[in-house]
């Protein structure tokens, strides 16, 4: 079986037709031979949590990257503030064996510190005394995540491959490679991953009866870095915490 991902879940094995011009699948994942996935850019946590699931349950996988693989690149895009991991992400971790590594790397933080306009501090904890949410790296995550990938002989990772084209009903994948030469891949299962732009959405959107709403919020995102004051390791000296304070309706957070 073959499978490739962006942000919806189909399976392409079937052939019968639905009304709307979906395929219905009937065979189980069970009865599937081969499997291939294929990812494209930013949400490398999504795909490759996929796929390690759908390896350990012996599909051969392929997974399709758009970006060079950020473990030997100088710089990788996207947002570089930490990521917020609490239980339900590290039972996710757990089932592919990775919740040790991750959480070994974790700073705990126990309450969230609002800062006020008057300067009062006010810490909303997250839990009882016992409890905390860990803050991880998101680019480490996204590295031991595409390390696990590989370690499965049955799936194996296609760096600077761009989805270009998807026809979900027929089970075929146009990408890009380096070489930016097109080139199709059948699959029998298309797993979107591809994040808030998804190229596999947007070609689902074209379909008939596929409802699709869009909404933008009025704020926008800005990564600052504001190194220590005279030499001092932190801004804050109660570290466990996540700071957040409140300007005119303009949320600031530091970890």
């Amino acid at each position: 079986m073959k499978v490739t991902v962006a942000h919806l879940s189909l399976c392409l094995n079937s052939t019968n037709m639905d009304g709307a011009g979906w395929r219905q699948t009937t065979t189980s994942y069970q009865t599937l031979e081969r499997l291939q996935v294929s990812l494209s850019p930013l949400p490398t946590k999504v795909g490759a949590l996929n796929a390690c699931f759908l390896a350990k349950r012996n599909f051969q996988v392929d997974v399709y990257e758009a970006r060079e693989d950020i473990r030997v690149a100088k710089s990788a895009r996207g947002r570089s503030i930490n990521l917020a991991l609490s239980y339900r992400g590290r039972q996710a971790l757990k089932a592919i064996g990775l919740e040790d590594q991750i959480v070994s790397k974790g700073v705990p933080m126990k309450a969230r510190m609002i800062h006020s306009l008057s300067g009062k501090k006010s810490a909303i904890p997250y839990g009882n005394k016992s409890q905390y949410i860990l803050s991880i790296s998101r680019e480490n995550l996204n590295k031991d995540l595409l390390t696990a990938v590989e370690s499965y002989a049955n799936a194996k990772v296609h760096f600077g491959h761009k989805l270009s084209k998807c026809i979900p009903e027929e089970g075929v994948l146009t990408v890009l490679g380096p070489d930016k030469v097109p080139r199709d891949v059948t699959c029998d299962l298309v797993v979107g991953c591809d994040g808030a732009y998804s190229t596999v959405r947007a070609h689902l959107m074209k379909k008939p009866r596929f409802d699709y709403t869009q909404q933008y919020i009025p704020h926008g995102y800005m990564e600052l870095t504001i190194p220590p004051k005279n030499g001092e390791k932190c801004l804050y000296d109660d570290r466990p915490s996540k700071h957040g304070q409140i300007f005119h309706m303009h949320l600031v957070h530091a970890l």
